[in-house]
């Protein structure tokens, strides 16, 4: 992920989420960890990926506002490339 430069948040969710699958935990994100500092975004995402669901992400099904997030991560680092699913 960072050859590809996805932003932290994105990792930060992937892992988290994938290991309460795992562990068979409930989902939970150290907000600490963000460097947006604005987590609304991040929330948003968040709850439309859980709407689709574990077993829809194990089958790379992704909510669409992670282009979103994504982007907004690229224009922090200054870079000209542009997010896609």
């Amino acid at each position: 992920m960072q050859e590809h430069q996805t932003a932290p948040e994105i990792s930060l969710f992937l892992v988290s989420f994938l290991n309460s699958i795992r562990t068979r935990r409930h989902f939970r994100v150290d907000w600490r960890q963000l460097s947006s500092g604005d987590p609304s975004l991040f929330l948003q995402v968040i709850e439309d990926q859980t709407e689709i669901g574990a077993q829809g992400l194990l089958e790379g099904l992704l909510a669409k506002k992670w282009i979103g997030l994504q982007q907004h991560h690229f224009r922090r680092l200054g870079s000209r490339r542009f997010a896609s699913l």
